[in-house]
């Protein structure tokens, strides 16, 4: 997973994919960085900092690119901790790869999701 960009003069971490036929990369990345309580997010920024409620991220693809945008519920005192405690988060993850037990867990669920979206 790519990720560049990103937005240092708010809260919101602005962050590019690739989407259309990587679309998929894009929601499997988002799945691990934020995917409830057991995505990076949560576990390290929630977890083990102990510096926010909620930690989580929404992947909007589009047509040349897409945007990975991540948010937390704390206090106006940790703020500052949460927003690098998060970037610590996606830089890791753009710097290593990720497991394979946590790459496979996100693609079964991500598949599983759009199979969910598509009944009636």
């Amino acid at each position: 997973m790519n990720f560049c960009c990103l937005n240092g003069n708010s809260p919101a971490l602005g962050t590019g994919f690739l989407a259309g036929a990587h679309g998929f990369a894009g929601a499997v990345a988002n799945r691990i960085l934020s995917g409830g309580i057991d995505g990076r997010m949560m576990k390290y920024v929630r977890a083990e900092k102990g510096l926010v409620y909620t930690a989580a991220g929404l992947f909007q693809p589009n047509r040349h690119g897409g945007e990975f945008v991540a948010n937390a519920d704390t206090s106006i005192e940790t703020t500052g901790d949460a927003i690098k405690a998060m970037f610590t988060v996606i830089e890791k993850m753009r710097a290593e790869n990720v497991t394979d037990a946590e790459l496979a867990d996100a693609k079964l669920r991500v598949a599983g999701g759009m199979l969910m979206q598509l009944q009636t």
